[in-house]
């Protein structure tokens, strides 16, 4: 028997189910993110983030950004409007953790469970997109303060929750917590989707197949237009080395593409397969 090879799309699998998808799908409305690296250091620094991510700005952009910041500096009665604008503009520049940073000093302002969930998504989303340890660890630990403060206000917020409990399971020392979390969100609301889906990643993270198959066949009843998750099925039949029901999962998510390209790889991923059942 030949062993299978390390494809493109294998380790596309493979990788997104053990990493990227941690997380669920990005937010609605969400962009790619553009990530910047922070030089080496010892600790984290916003305003070193700031300055480092102007860079890839357009001089019309961080023109306008520097003169907000400076009538952010002079102005007390108005600095909630000043902060949204800023908000708004790091949004639209997909900088998640710069535009976190003044959603936060809104929600200081007026801690509404609203202000502080518009400064935990942004946290949560710049953490996850994070190629830089020390920056991931802050903007994490900044996520679990905030949705800290969204279920102090609201203890039934279970979006807020699930979050809370990835970024305690990708982002701290203490993974049971967050899946303590995650397994009460389900606990209280069994279709909560993102809930059961993380539930699913980890139990493949920790080589309890069957259990992830039954989280990713409920994702699947809760949400039958979330077709990739056939390809995640597929992963942990493999995994389990059940090859045929890998395949037939695999051809399950192929047959929802779109994409030719993406066809063309899964297709050959498939074939593999085959061949290393031979």
């Amino acid at each position: 028997m030949r062993g299978l090879s390390k494809s493109p799309l294998y380790l596309i699998i493979g990788t997104l189910l053990i990493t990227a998808f941690i997380y669920f799908a990005p937010r609605e409305g969400s962009k790619a993110k553009v990530i910047v690296e922070q030089k080496k250091s010892t600790s984290f620094s916003f305003e070193h983030l700031m300055n480092e991510s102007k860079k890839h700005l357009t001089a019309e952009t961080s023109s306008a950004i520097n003169a907000l910041e400076i009538s952010l500096k002079g102005e007390r009665g108005k600095s909630i409007v000043i902060e949204d604008s800023l908000v708004n503009i790091w949004d639209k520049q997909n900088f998640p953790s710069i535009s976190a940073y003044y959603a936060e000093q809104i929600a200081l302002k007026e801690p509404t469970e609203k202000h502080w969930l518009n400064a935990a998504y942004r946290y949560f989303d710049g953490f996850k997109s994070s190629t830089d340890s020390i920056e991931f660890k802050a903007l994490a630990d900044k996520a679990i303060l905030c949705y800290s403060k969204v279920l102090k206000l609201n203890p039934n917020n279970l979006d807020a929750k699930t979050d809370l409990g990835i970024c305690y399971t990708d982002g701290t020392s203490d993974p049971m917590k967050g899946i303590q979390m995650l397994r009460e969100v389900v606990a209280k609301n069994p279709k909560h989707e993102n809930a059961q889906m993380n539930l699913g990643i980890l139990a493949v993270k920790s080589g309890q197949f069957d259990k992830a198959l039954a989280r990713f066949d409920t994702v699947l009843l809760i949400n039958p237009a979330r077709t990739e998750i056939y390809s995640f099925i597929g992963d942990v039949y493999l995994r389990k080395g059940n090859k045929d029901k890998a395949i037939e999962n695999f051809e399950k998510y192929k047959s929802y593409l779109k994409d030719t390209l993406k066809i063309s790889d899964v297709d050959n991923y498939i074939n593999q397969i085959k061949s290393a059942k031979e």
